[in-house]
């Protein structure tokens, strides 16, 4: 039974994009494995993604969201000092309260039907972003999956909550070092957007 579990543990491991090999003591380890192009996959409904190529220039929110034109209803951006929410509309008549792209941070998108993005453009190489007392959206800009535990690293002391939002449920899932039950998730991956609470201004260094 115990063989069982583990063939099927492993199963889902490799269709899930992961690498697993073994040490020179005979265990096994799991890594992740790049999972290719940046392209986005968005559902009906809110949508809370990072760009996981580099803009490269690229910024134009109306250039780079063309293909999708007609379908998207709302995009909107967490301001990390005025800790609200700016939102932009293609269908304003007012001026809009940013039009261009930073890929340093996570968006919501909101799209009145399903829709795939492509995203041209290089991946990330090491990166650093600058967190305030508070919410922090920060984009997750890699094309690999990394763990939680590793994520927060470079800031564990003051580390609160970690939410990931989920397209099919349109709620948040909450990660929390406090929490007495299991956690919702465990890692973050290619094109998924984060917010993260912290207790103290502190900086967030991706160790991938």
């Amino acid at each position: 039974m115990r063989k069982k579990f583990l063939i099927i543990f492993l199963v889902l491991i490799v269709n899930s994009g992961f690498a697993i090999g073994a040490d020179n003591q005979g265990g096994v380890f799991v890594t992740f494995a790049d999972s290719g192009d940046c392209v986005l996959s968005f559902s009906e409904g809110w949508n809370l993604f990072s760009f996981c190529s580099e803009l490269n220039g690229n910024e134009e929110l109306v250039t780079l969201l063309s293909p999708l034109e007609g379908r998207y209803r709302y995009v909107m951006v967490w301001d990390k000092v005025t800790q609200v929410f700016e939102i932009y509309s293609p269908r304003g008549n007012d001026a809009q309260p940013f039009d261009v792209f930073d890929d340093d941070k996570s968006y919501f998108i909101y799209m009145e039907e399903p829709a795939v993005l492509e995203i041209d453009g290089s991946e990330s190489g090491l990166e650093s972003r600058d967190l305030v007392e508070g919410w922090n959206s920060p984009s997750y800009p890699y094309r690999s999956a990394l763990f939680i535990e590793d994520l927060i690293g470079s800031f564990r002391n003051d580390f609160r909550y970690l939410m990931k939002w989920s397209a099919v449920r349109q709620e948040f899932d909450i990660y929390s070092l406090g929490r007495s039950d299991a956690q919702p998730f465990i890692f973050i991956d290619k094109g998924e957007g984060q917010f993260i609470y912290l207790r103290n201004p502190n900086t967030l260094v991706y160790a991938l």
